[in-house]
């Protein structure tokens, strides 16, 4: 099921798609916005006097002073400029249309605009009113469901009567694809006219982003490429997912190259174009349904969609101008380039290549080579997470232990410290982090904060997402040493009352050596809390109580280490706790000793053995008794 974000993401670029028949269903009942996108709809519905400034040559101001203006074609006809837009109106059987309720929003050629129109055609009036395509020329014209005033007017896609969208720009005027507004706002009783200078004719993809202003790269490409064509073809319409110019130049950069220079390799910006095309037109909400597919482009290459970031391929689509419809396809504009991925960048990169040419990260390096590990990160088909402790991370470490680089590298557990960095076959980015344990490498349990930022136990994220061709680094500020018991349950955030009660009973020992392993079954500070109110007492007076404490905590602790599917084996028995009790393993219910266990936070491994994470507090038998 699609969130609310997208319900309403899809509503807006409906709003931008739609003729404007009427109000967009897409709010509560109290809406009521017809806006076409690019206008405000503030413009005045009902008839008013008009005060069109004054232009050389144009029509006179319709009607005396005073009057109430006629529909759309009254005013029109009586201006005395329109004669043949009246008649390709009457010939395309649009007239009574535009004598109807409306509101309506008209960019009306004169008869001189029209006449340059049949010179640059080649044609007479007698054959243009043949036209088959005659009524779209006309509806192309106009904006149904609002009466736009220019001032109203801003830069932007507007969708018309056509089903096809028109570019307005304001720039010191008003222009509509490449007409000009010469007298702006003649008011009607259904409407408002705006009288253009030329006839505008549907524009085809490239003719759009001719006239977007933000597309010249695009257009510049596609012509030193020669596939003009393949956008244009109103037989086979496609799909455009069109950069902008600043998008263009952002992947220059990157590339280090210039535009002359990328247009020079035609095979190669053949391919870039064709990657961001897709055959058939694909509206917004079919792109969405396609979310975490991959599509297969022009190119022949695929691109993976992600609705939740609204990419694809990784480059993000701009959501406010998306479904520009023309009559060669549809055009989605983005923010940045897509590339392909046959041409992705060069030499693959190993995150052992990756963290060398940052230069933060010598002192790990040259442990991962003493450690005989730097082959394993150098693998190009492993996929691998690495937290990495920059250089100023391993000083502060050697300043903490007092000792020296040589000394740090010579340590028996070195590997098993360099591995706790490592997640092992996925490549976790910063915002796909969970806050919870996480199994590494050495085979230990870390705990991952995503609370503010990205926390890996007493480590910060300083630098997220450094990608490379077999995982992504994350640089931290602290080397993470391999913890214990104790140290993991300061960690999680919802062990406070555990840890405390453990120094108040003098037990940490008992659960931080790691040469007689145990597991533990934490109990959460919630858990705490609730058990000292059926207790019908207070932690201070329970730490206090050492013998009545430390039986509690003691029956939380087994022997050696067990691992959870080891408890469902045991299903139906009761196993000795350290406390000398026997607590009871229900497996359907998971439960031990009466007290649920958390089914997310099990197995998490540390140097001294197993944590489960319980959401009660187990009562030792000889309390109840």
């Amino acid at each position: 099921m699609r969130s609310e974000w997208t319900r309403l993401l899809l509503c807006a670029l409906a709003a931008t798609a739609l003729v404007f028949a009427g109000p967009v269903g897409c709010g509560s009942d109290d809406d009521d916005d017809s806006t076409a996108p690019g206008m405000s709809s503030s413009a005045p519905t009902e008839p008013g006097p008009t005060e069109p400034g004054p232009t050389e040559p144009g029509p006179t101001e319709p009607g005396p002073t005073g009057t109430e203006a006629g529909n759309i074609i009254d005013v029109a006809t009586e201006a005395g400029a329109f004669g043949t837009l009246l008649a390709a109106l009457e010939a395309a059987e649009l007239t009574e249309v535009l004598e109807g309720e409306g509101p309506f929003t008209v960019f009306a050629p004169t008869d001189a605009a029209f006449e340059a129109l049949l010179v640059d055609l080649g044609i007479d009036a007698a054959a243009l009113l043949a036209n088959e395509d005659l009524a779209q020329i006309l509806l192309y014209h106009v904006i149904s469901g609002a009466a736009v005033a220019s001032a109203d007017v801003s830069t932007g896609p507007v969708a018309t009567a056509a089903e096809l969208t028109a570019w307005i720009t304001v720039d010191g005027g008003v222009m509509v694809n490449g007409a000009t507004v010469d007298t702006p706002d003649v008011m009607a009783s259904n409407g408002v006219i705006h009288i253009v200078d030329s006839v505008i004719m549907p524009a085809d993809i490239a003719e759009i982003a001719g006239y977007t202003g933000v597309h010249s790269s695009l257009v510049a490409a596609l012509g030193a490429a020669d596939l003009v064509g393949a956008v244009t073809d109103t037989d086979a319409p496609v799909t455009v997912f069109a950069p902008t110019d600043d998008a263009f130049s952002a992947a220059l950069t990157a590339l280090g190259l210039t535009f002359e220079e990328l247009a020079g390799d035609v095979p190669t910006l053949a391919t870039i174009l064709t990657y961001h095309v897709l055959d058939g037109e694909v509206l917004s909400g079919e792109v969405v349904d396609l979310a975490g597919e991959s599509i297969e482009m022009l190119s022949g290459e695929l691109a993976e969609i992600d609705a939740a970031s609204l990419t694809i391929a990784g480059a993000a689509l701009n959501a406010g101008l998306l479904d520009i419809r023309t009559t060669s396809g549809v055009i989605h504009v983005l923010d940045d380039v897509m590339v392909p991925p046959s041409l992705d960048a060069g030499e693959p990169m190993s995150i052992v290549d990756v963290a060398r040419e940052d230069g933060r990260f010598t002192i790990l390096l040259q442990a991962l080579e003493t450690a005989e590990l730097e082959d394993v990160l150098a693998d190009l088909d492993g996929t691998f997470t690495v937290f990495a402790p920059t250089d100023d991370a391993f000083a502060d470490l050697l300043e903490e232990l007092e000792i020296d680089a040589e000394a740090l590298l010579a340590r028996e557990d070195l590997a098993t410290i360099l591995l706790y960095h490592v997640i092992s076959g996925a490549a976790v980015m910063s915002d796909a982090v969970t806050t919870g344990p996480a199994l590494t490498a050495a085979d230990l349990s870390v705990w991952l904060n995503a609370e503010a930022g990205v926390a890996v136990n007493e480590a910060t994220v300083i630098v997220p997402d450094v990608g490379a061709d077999n995982g992504v680094i994350h640089a931290i500020d602290t080397v993470i040493l391999p913890a214990n018991i104790a140290t993991f349950a300061q960690f999680t955030g919802v062990h406070t009352s555990l840890v405390q009660a453990l120094i108040a009973a003098d037990l940490v020992g008992d659960v931080t050596e790691n040469v007689d392993p145990v597991t533990v079954f934490a109990p959460t500070d919630d858990a705490f809390a609730a058990a000292l109110i059926a207790l019908d007492t207070t932690f201070e007076a329970l730490a206090e109580d050492l013998p009545l404490l430390t039986t509690i905590l003691t029956y939380h602790v087994f022997d050696g280490e067990v691992f959870s599917e080891d408890v469902v084996a045991l299903d139906g028995q009761s196993v000795e706790m350290l406390s000398t009790e026997s607590a009871l393993i229900d497996a359907d219910a998971l439960t031990i000793g009466g007290a649920g266990l958390n089914a997310d936070l099990l197995d998490i491994r540390t140097t001294s053995g197993v944590i489960h994470v319980l959401n009660d507090v187990m009562v030792p038998p000889s309390i109840v008794e």
